[in-house]
């Protein structure tokens, strides 16, 4: 039988944890075993929808937006284990979205996968090599999972 002592140790523990995953105004970025959580980026409703059934069908949340503004706000707002990033969105594109990761979650950034039909020659500056993972359209699907599932996987 548990005594009282005992409650109060796991009412103190879940304070604690609860408090330790607050972050002010930028979101909480962290995943745990039970936060498989993707953000999906995509201004092509059906290539947006295709990445949402695949992580449906894979047990994983996903919120799926169509521009880089969006997908600010839901990082400030929202927990992801994984971003999948369009890099040419309106109003403000992929490569602002990770401008601002590298500035507020830097360790984030090997968690987001860019998928990408981008000309080489725009891609040329770009240094991909702090992200989980670039990826050019026309995609395979199970590049696309594999990549997710490398992202979720994470340990901080």
């Amino acid at each position: 039988m548990r005594g009282t002592a005992d409650i109060e140790k796991e009412k103190s523990h879940s304070r604690a944890s609860a408090y330790e995953t607050v972050q002010t105004g930028i979101g909480d970025f962290r995943p745990n075993s039970r936060t498989l959580s993707v953000l999906i980026v995509e201004d092509d409703p059906s290539i947006g929808m295709l990445i949402a059934s695949i992580c449906k069908y894979r047990g994983w949340d996903c919120d799926t937006v169509p521009d880089g503004l969006a997908a600010i706000s839901m990082l400030r707002r929202g927990r992801y284990g994984a971003i999948v990033l369009d890099l040419m969105l309106p109003q403000c594109n992929g490569f602002e979205v990770l401008a601002y990761l590298r500035g507020e979650r830097r360790a984030f950034l090997k968690r987001v996968i860019v998928i990408t039909s981008a000309a080489p020659s725009t891609l040329d500056a770009f240094d991909a090599s702090a992200l989980g993972a670039l990826i050019r359209k026309p995609f395979e699907i199970s590049d696309l999972q594999d990549a997710i599932e490398k992202a979720l996987s994470i340990e901080e």
